[in-house]
């Protein structure tokens, strides 16, 4: 009995040696799990090829999303100046419309007042005329006085006015002034396209009375859509006016299109974003406002340490690569990439490993050796 507290300290004493040796063990796995070390028969077997880092002049790629949109001028608000009931339309949102065609036709009585008040002035205008001809001749005789000579000449001038502001009403509601003559005097006029595109919006119905403020129709010139991409405050220093964009659709992807940065408004939101407006050429392509698009920016060219991509590998969503670090001995050491350029990508932590060579040939097989070690 006297010997029981001799034999239990004796049994604590080798297990924690025990625990201590499995612990020591444990760690010089972990220390070695990201290191491969080839036997010569393996290497007879396994190509490798070993290269330094390499510097060279590689350009930043800012990839960006947005959607395509118009600018003011290409998005028409179409309405009847002068108000009006609608007569007929055959619009419907969707529907492609040329520059002078026809959207719809518009009646109303206050065309006819408009239109007779016009031919009135133009009557009045030319009795004016003669008679301010007729008083220029009696007064160099002496026969009328400067007086009436003065009133005729009042009375021309004000026809004139009037004409001409009728002439621009009549314009304004599509109706040709040097065309309107007593036998064409009609109660309905003839809205036309002012431009080439599309219908966004139909507003109105056959019978609605339109008001000067409605807007009848919504135009959108396709020809001439802007790419608006969503840009925040940490790359817009490197943003400028001109740069060129290559931007393509959620939709085909495989299909790019060419253009550049027409303007970069640099007032921020509160989430610190803001817009970089692109032209695009999309010629031969169906883009329409508001889909969504996917778009490279090139940055100027910085030098930067590389690697040829063959160097690089995939792991568990990282990135890797092997360095050689004795006979038949290779590390595979995590590294932070950057931008890839003519099969080359930029190693943002290579001063990590200064002087050191690189695996670019035969690392997928290191990895290979260094998955069957772990297993």
């Amino acid at each position: 009995m006297k010997n029981i507290p001799i034999i239990i300290l004796l049994f604590s004493l080798f297990s924690c040696q025990g625990e201590k040796a499995t612990e020591s063990k444990i760690d010089s796995q972990e220390k070695v799990s990201n290191s491969v070390q080839l036997s010569d028969d393996q290497m007879k077997n396994t190509t490798i090829e070993l290269e330094n880092f390499g510097n060279k002049e590689i350009s930043t790629v800012l990839h960006l999303k947005g959607k395509m949109t118009t600018s003011p001028e290409n998005q028409i608000s179409v309405s009847m100046p002068l108000g009006g009931y609608l007569k007929s339309t055959k619009l419907i949102p969707g529907m492609n419309v040329t520059k002078g065609q026809v959207l719809a036709v518009m009646e109303d009585q206050q065309y006819v007042q408009l239109q007779q008040e016009y031919l009135t002035k133009v009557a009045q205008m030319k009795y004016a005329q003669a008679e301010l001809n007729r008083q220029k001749k009696l007064n160099e005789t002496q026969a009328s006085s400067d007086k009436v000579l003065q009133e005729a000449q009042m009375q021309h001038a004000t026809n004139l006015v009037a004409v001409r502001a009728l002439s621009e009403q009549l314009k304004l509601i599509g109706i040709s002034p040097d065309r309107l003559s007593e036998n064409s005097i009609s109660n309905s006029v003839s809205i036309r396209s002012p431009i080439t595109g599309f219908v966004s919006q139909v507003n109105v119905n056959v019978g609605k009375y339109v008001n000067p403020s409605d807007v009848m129709f919504e135009l959108i010139d396709a020809s001439q859509l802007l790419l608006k991409l969503t840009v925040f405050d940490v790359d817009l220093k490197e943003l400028s006016v001109g740069q060129k964009v290559i931007a393509s659709s959620n939709n085909s992807s495989n299909k790019k299109f060419n253009g550049s940065i027409q303007a970069v408004n640099y007032q921020l939101n509160a989430d610190g974003s803001t817009v970089v407006y692109c032209s695009l050429n999309t010629s031969g392509a169906t883009i329409v406002p508001g889909q969504y698009m996917n778009a490279d920016i090139e940055l100027k060219n910085h030098a930067a340490a590389v690697l040829p991509e063959i160097a690089i590998l995939d792991f568990e969503g990282k990135k890797y690569i092997f360095l050689q670090k004795g006979k038949n001995h290779y590390k595979m050491e995590e590294v932070q990439v950057g931008s890839a350029e003519n099969g080359f990508i930029e190693i943002l932590n290579a001063s990590d490993f200064k002087e050191q060579k690189v695996v670019t040939k035969g690392a997928y097989q290191l990895l290979m050796e260094l998955n069957k070690d772990s297993e």
